[in-house]
């Protein structure tokens, strides 16, 4: 089974998602984080939605972190990675979005951890020689 992740802003609804969407704002509107009765009820929604999902990825609860677009989960991986786990290099390659190129040159210069940018072909592929 094959997952197209890069649909963007484009991504057609499939019916179920589209169902369960509807239902989550029409009946979950609480603030996940309050105390009281809706927010407790959208804290549940969300982690319903934690635990499914790391059941079809076989990960831990723990491992999926909804964010509320693509920039920011780019940016806090590559944040993360460089201040959490003692990365050497980061590699990427100047057809990168901009949200990883910026966040790059940031973590580069702020956590000092060289970056190294790819040649790419002229088709957009990386330039392999360059990487080895």
């Amino acid at each position: 089974m094959a997952i197209y992740l890069d649909h963007a802003a484009t991504t057609p609804l499939a019916e179920p998602v589209r169902n369960a969407m509807i239902s989550a704002m029409m009946d979950v509107h609480g603030n996940p984080s309050s105390i009281h009765a809706a927010g407790r009820k959208a804290r549940s929604a969300v982690e319903d939605a934690r635990r499914r999902v790391a059941g079809h990825l076989r990960a831990s609860q723990g491992e999926i972190f909804f964010t509320s677009s693509a920039t920011e989960a780019n940016n806090t991986a590559i944040f993360c990675a460089a201040r959490d786990l003692g990365i050497q290099a980061i590699i990427t390659s100047p057809t990168e979005h901009p949200c990883v190129l910026n966040t790059t040159r940031y973590v580069s210069e702020h956590f000092q951890i060289p970056a190294v940018m790819l040649d790419v072909q002229e088709d957009g592929r990386p330039d392999l020689n360059h990487l080895a």
